[in-house]
């Protein structure tokens, strides 16, 4: 399990009652080796899906997206969440 922190910019795609859409893209910078640097940083770009279940402003998310953390190394990610709008 890795150690470091992410930003990323959300954008909605829909506005519904109940399930909504968005895209994220930031990145991220992981504290952990990888090959003989001390930490790099991976960009990010997902898509989701987001429930009202509670209220409008606070919902459980899914995403999936890609990260890279260079020209080559390209992987797939896969989260889950809430997300609070203010």
């Amino acid at each position: 399990m890795g150690r470091g922190g992410a930003g990323r910019v959300l954008t909605s795609l829909t506005n519904a009652k109940v399930v909504n859409f968005y895209l994220a893209g930031g990145a991220a910078y992981n504290f952990d080796s990888y090959g003989d640097s001390p930490g790099y940083i991976s960009v990010i770009g997902t898509g989701g899906i987001s429930f009202n279940i509670f209220f409008q402003i606070f919902q459980v998310n899914l995403e999936f997206g890609v990260q890279g953390r260079a020209i080559d190394d390209f992987g797939m990610t896969f989260g889950s969440g809430f997300h609070y709008y203010f």
